[in-house]
């Protein structure tokens, strides 16, 4: 999902029954209304977009050809005319896509059908692209921000068909310097599904999971500060409900920050309860009166003004577990900013 104004536009994805989407869908955040429609080139799930240049550019993704054939997209594409493009080879679905500047990208890690990706590119409004170093491990379910030039990948999984590791490591894509290079420094606790949010040029870690198979089992608590500039992770405190697969949002308020979270998933139920992370502190209280049960690895939210909207989700009490048409609006108090 992209925020466009005061509206969220919602590209592909899965539908209930895993039919792969090729709606793109503009809605209105305050009414909730679809504004208007258009389609993909091609049917997309497990992909990533951003904004260029004001196009929205996707990447990767499972498609679903006229066969019904499921596999990793090698594409890159907008959703408003259509314009597609090849951007990986072998392809990729669930990439980690951050923005570097108003005209590029940095695309990487995800799935190469069964296995891990090293894959790293550089892709601009015009689709066109560049290889850049790979990543030192393979790496799906990771997160990444872009600080101070550098893009910082975090955790995530590893998997060759026959090894499984939880990922601690913190890789430092330099697209200037055009170096990929593992920190000098990790995460106390290796992890996946987790959510992150960047505040200056320190990232806060939350929860995820390290069970030491496929699939999604318990999730963790713990919460870990990395501090960019002086290279160094440290504890900052633990949630009173382990989860995986939830939202993490910035939140300011008298000029300090913190961090919500919502939702998620631990030992195969929902965790409704909200909670929230004073980054100066590193303590965390429950927030009454917030409840949204649904599990999301894609963290997909909006924010305008005091306002937070939740947007899709899983739903895992359903069975087969399927995909939430829901859009929860969360308003704090005036005096509340939600920062994207």
């Amino acid at each position: 999902m992209l925020k466009e104004g005061g509206n969220a536009r919602l590209i592909g994805n899965e539908y209930p029954g895993s039919v792969f989407g090729q709606i793109r869908r503009t809605i209105d955040l305050d009414t909730c209304a679809t504004v208007s429609t258009s389609t993909l080139a091609y049917n997309s799930a497990h992909h990533a977009s951003v904004w260029l240049n004001g196009k929205p550019v996707t990447v990767g993704g499972m498609v679903r050809n006229s066969s019904g054939a499921v596999f990793s997209s090698a594409w890159s594409q907008y959703d408003h005319n259509q314009a597609l493009g090849y951007l990986y080879s072998p392809g990729v679905h669930d990439p980690e896509l951050v923005k570097i500047s108003d005209t590029e990208a940095i695309a990487m890690g995800g799935w190469e059908w069964s296995t891990t990706s090293a894959q790293v590119w550089l892709i601009d409004d015009t689709l066109a692209k560049a290889a850049l170093p790979s990543l030192n491990t393979a790496r799906s379910y990771r997160t990444a921000h872009h600080i101070n030039g550098k893009v910082y990948v975090i955790g995530g999984l590893f998997y060759n068909g026959s090894t499984l590791t939880n990922l601690a490591s913190i890789e430092v894509i330099d697209p200037v310097a055009g170096t990929t290079t593992t920190a000098s420094y990790s995460l106390a606790t290796g992890r996946r599904y987790h959510s992150s949010v960047a505040i200056g040029s320190k990232v806060y870690v939350f929860a995820g999971t390290n069970i030491p198979s496929l699939g999604r089992g318990a999730g963790l608590a713990s919460i870990e500060a990395i501090d960019t500039v002086a290279g160094t992770v440290s504890s900052c405190g633990a949630l009173a409900y382990p989860r995986q697969h939830a939202q993490t949002v910035r939140l300011q308020r008298d000029g300090k920050d913190y961090v919500a979270i919502f939702g998620g998933e631990h030992n195969g139920q929902p965790v409704p309860q909200a909670e929230l992370l004073d980054v100066a502190t590193c303590t965390t209280t429950v927030l009454n009166g917030v409840s949204w049960g649904y599990s999301d690895h894609d963290r997909i939210h909006a924010c305008s003004g005091n306002k937070v909207y939740l947007v899709g989700g899983e739903n895992i009490t359903a069975s087969p577990h399927v995909g939430t048409n829901k859009v929860y609006t969360i308003a704090f108090d005036d005096d509340t900013a939600c920062v994207e």
